[in-house]
């Protein structure tokens, strides 16, 4: 070795190019106010965060014809690699309509978990494996639960399963029928209004509680 190189310094490798948004933000009268910041590496590593506040959905140029009414505020942030992905936040939405059906407050939380599942035989590695987990509810109605697995380089049959649920207790569905006005959608429809009402009436003290999977 040359004199003096055992004492040289190791020289640290180049970091990674990067596009990077220091700070945005975005605000329209109608629809409201977001602001965030993000970076994008050439190596697929990424890191945000994003939050709005007082937004109106339905004013959205590209919302407009469904009449979507209420207000939202949102809550996200991420980081990690395409491969590896971590994030999280929250969606919260107060008195939504979507036209006459008017499904009031909704709540929506995700974020990734991590769950290491030993190796099968004693000298393969230990598998990780990483999940996206959505819970949400609309008040009072309905809970939304979904995962999302990301590994999809495992052959199909090794692969976690998409997974859904909703869910509903002592659902008193002539109150839902009512105060979500679904019963103007068959009132509007070429069926025997009167036949309707009277089976709503049959309705009247029944509760639902169960839960609908799909995988």
């Amino acid at each position: 070795p040359c004199p003096g190189a055992e004492d040289a310094a190791p020289v640290a490798a180049p970091p990674a190019r990067q596009i990077e948004v220091v700070s945005a933000l975005v605000e329209h009268r109608d629809v409201g106010t977001l602001r965030g910041r993000g970076r994008w590496g050439f190596d697929d590593s990424f890191s945000f965060a994003l939050t709005g506040r007082e937004l109106r959905p339905g004013a959205l140029a590209m919302l407009e014809g469904l009449g979507i009414t209420g207000g939202a505020e949102l809550s996200l942030h991420g980081a990690g690699t395409l491969a590896d992905p971590v994030v999280g936040g929250a969606l919260r939405g107060r008195a939504l309509a979507i036209g006459p059906l008017e499904l009031g407050d909704a709540a929506l939380v995700v974020n990734t978990t991590t769950t290491e599942i030993p190796a099968l035989e004693p000298d393969d590695e230990p598998f990780i494996e990483r999940t996206i987990h959505l819970a949400g509810a609309v008040l009072p109605w309905v809970n939304v639960a979904v995962e999302l697995p990301l590994d999809q380089s495992l052959p199909e049959d090794q692969r976690a399963p998409l997974y859904a649920s909703v869910s509903f207790e002592r659902l008193e569905l002539l109150e839902m029928i009512d105060r979500t006005n679904l019963s103007q959608y068959v009132t509007g429809s070429r069926v025997d209004v009167e036949e309707f009402e009277r089976q709503l009436a049959l309705l009247r003290r029944a509760r639902a509680t169960g839960t609908l999977e799909f995988y």
